[in-house]
């Protein structure tokens, strides 16, 4: 794994240790699971409209300088800023997919509340299930830095269509 891992990466000072590379990927998991305890009070502050927006802005800006900059960071450098960035992205997606569910469930009509509660629901999952996959494959075929800007891409097309569609209801 190291010498696969540092194939795609770039050569490193020091080899990328199978380590090195789960505490690069736990990090998001890690993030994922704490950034909730603190999305509540930026809900209330900012909206939840607002919120999803700043964690899909976040998210995408974090993806497109994790790409640029891997080419100028080397050995252990790389693997605290690869793991820091992860926890931001991590934190971020989390505070764009907290608001995100209460925002679809608020503005289904109260006969298909159940329908589109299951169809996120089933979404979340597949991407879950299926979005690692998708992108270890993409990260095969172009390397690190692409795959990182197809994420980031994908980020601002969901920010502008989110922006665009949802309407957040106060009342």
């Amino acid at each position: 794994m190291p010498i696969v891992v540092d194939e795609k990466f770039g050569k490193t000072a020091r080899p990328l240790t199978a380590v090195d590379v789960t505490f690069i990927l736990i990090s998001y998991e890690l993030a994922q699971l704490v950034a909730p305890v603190f999305v509540l009070p930026m809900l209330t502050s900012f909206g939840r409209k607002k919120s999803a927006l700043i964690g899909l802005g976040i998210d995408a800006l974090c993806c497109a300088l994790f790409s640029l900059t891997t080419f100028i960071t080397v050995g252990e450098k790389f693997l605290y800023y690869a793991i820091a960035m992860r926890l931001i992205i991590g934190a971020a997606s989390a505070l764009a997919k907290t608001p995100t569910g209460a925002l679809l469930i608020e503005n289904a009509r109260k006969d298909e509340f159940e329908q589109v509660n299951g169809i996120y629901m089933a979404c979340e999952g597949v991407g879950l299930t299926l979005g690692p996959s998708i992108y270890a494959v993409l990260f095969d075929f172009f390397g690190f830095p692409f795959t990182m800007l197809i994420m980031s891409l994908q980020n601002i097309l969901c920010l502008i269509y989110f922006a665009w569609t949802v309407e957040e209801n106060l009342t």
